[in-house]
């Protein structure tokens, strides 16, 4: 009996280690490989996620609404790479097994109903800024990840999304600096 208890209480210690490795590969409940991210990586994909999808809602309104040219192309410009941004990502968290948010939050949604209220140049000067904050924002996210992260390809991902990131950042500065010359 003593020897019953010695293996079950070896058993228990095996389990336990494997279930504390943060990035070790689990089973999912169907069958399928999983990994287990820690804390801070699955708050990246939840972030990035949201932020991707108001920069998709943001720059479709931005291209129906804007009166600039250049606006529409960066509204156009937005709802493109942002929608690839966001597969790259979905398929990158269903690999990882975690799924990611399919509605904005609270904040980012008022974000859009505001937007959608407005008009002309109140909107644009609106828009403007917001993508302006919005990117600095974002671009702090990805460089925290590919920074911090523990998930070698969330870390990736940040790392070979951030020129985009900061490409549109200066495209959204220059044309915010055109913008308060009128």
């Amino acid at each position: 009996m003593s020897r019953s208890i010695a293996v079950l209480a070896v058993m228990c210690l095996l389990a336990g280690c494997s279930s504390s490795d943060m990035s070790s590969d689990s089973t999912a409940g169907n069958g399928q490989s999983a990994v287990v991210l820690s804390i801070t990586d699955r708050d990246f994909v939840h972030d990035a996620a949201i932020g991707g999808m108001y920069e998709v809602q943001a720059g479709q309104i931005a291209a129906a609404k804007a009166t600039s040219a250049d606006l529409r192309q960066f509204g156009q410009k937005m709802v493109a790479d942002h929608t690839q941004v966001n597969n790259e990502l979905q398929q990158l968290a269903s690999q990882k097994g975690i799924a990611i948010p399919t509605e904005l939050n609270s904040k980012h949604q008022e974000m859009i109903d505001q937007l959608n209220k407005l008009g002309g140049s109140e909107f644009e000067q609106d828009y403007i800024n917001g993508q302006v904050k919005a990117h600095e924002k974002t671009i702090e996210l990805f460089q925290k990840e590919a920074r911090d992260g523990q998930d070698n390809d969330l870390k990736a991902f940040a790392s070979r999304t951030l020129p985009t990131l900061q490409h549109h950042l200066d495209m959204i500065k220059g044309i915010q600096s055109t913008w308060s010359v009128k």
